[in-house]
């Protein structure tokens, strides 16, 4: 997974042709703004791990199966 820090308080992010804009908050500290299409869903950091591990599980069957 590609990785890149961004200078500037505003950046848009496209993937396959739809606009992520994310905006940083001043005086919040860390956090940003996220502007995004319907149908995406932000995972926070425990959510992503869940999620990794749900598919290498699911992975897991899969080739058991094969």
């Amino acid at each position: 997974m590609g990785m890149r820090t961004v200078k500037g308080s505003t950046f848009t992010i496209l993937v396959e042709g739809q606009q992520v804009v994310v905006q940083h908050v001043s005086g919040k500290g860390k956090r940003c703004r996220v502007i995004f299409p319907p149908g995406v869903r932000i995972l926070d950091e425990q959510q992503l791990a869940e999620a990794r591990d749900q598919q290498g599980l699911a992975g897991e069957a899969r080739s058991r199966l094969a």
